[in-house]
């Protein structure tokens, strides 16, 4: 896994670049394994589906690289933003989320490792955006604290809400961090 990270930042350096999604952190939007297409960003919008490079943890005390990773737009700079028993709250209004009937249809697609999970497909909607998210039905309830979003950064979260190493771990993210726009290709 370590060397496929690799060589997908490695050939992110060039625009335009094809790659092929390394997990399931956006499913049902990608799929692992699914080719995509990273574009040069020039402007970012509410929605949009961005390569972005995650920052470094500290782990035991040493500074440990995390990576890159793949996730949807959610919150803007100036936003006030919150998750509430995992619920987004965008400048105070609570993301619609409308649970969809048929969820095998998404999940049957996802990894043989993902086999024992009970998923639920909920669309979202908020003003300027509409997505759709996948949900382990286990009754796990993430919260973060009210912020103001500041100038130049950005909330990202996966899709595949409870499988996403993303803003929800580690905070919003630096537009300098943010150099591509993901578009599938496949």
């Amino acid at each position: 896994m370590k060397l496929f990270m690799f060589f997908f930042y490695l050939t992110a350096t060039f625009a335009q670049s094809i790659q092929t999604m390394p997990t399931e952190s956006m499913a049902p939007a990608i799929y692992k394994g699914q080719k995509v297409k990273l574009v040069e960003i020039k402007v970012i919008h509410r929605g949009d589906v961005v390569y972005y490079n995650r920052p470094d943890q500290d782990y035991m005390g040493k500074k440990v690289k995390s990576g890159p990773g793949v996730g949807r737009i959610i919150g803007m700079p100036g936003d006030k933003f919150e998750i509430k028993e995992s619920i987004f709250y965008i400048n105070g209004s609570p993301v619609k989320m409308s649970k969809m009937e048929k969820p095998e249809k998404y999940s049957s697609k996802l990894d043989k490792a993902f086999a024992n999970y009970n998923f639920s497909v909920f669309e979202v909607t908020h003003k300027d955006l509409k997505f759709l998210m996948l949900r382990d039905d286990t009754p796990l309830f993430v919260t973060y604290p009210l912020i103001s979003i500041p100038g130049g950064k950005y909330f990202i979260s996966g899709d595949n809400y409870n499988f996403s190493y993303d803003s929800k771990t580690f905070g919003p993210v630096d537009i300098k961090d943010i150099p591509f726009k993901v578009e599938v290709i496949e």
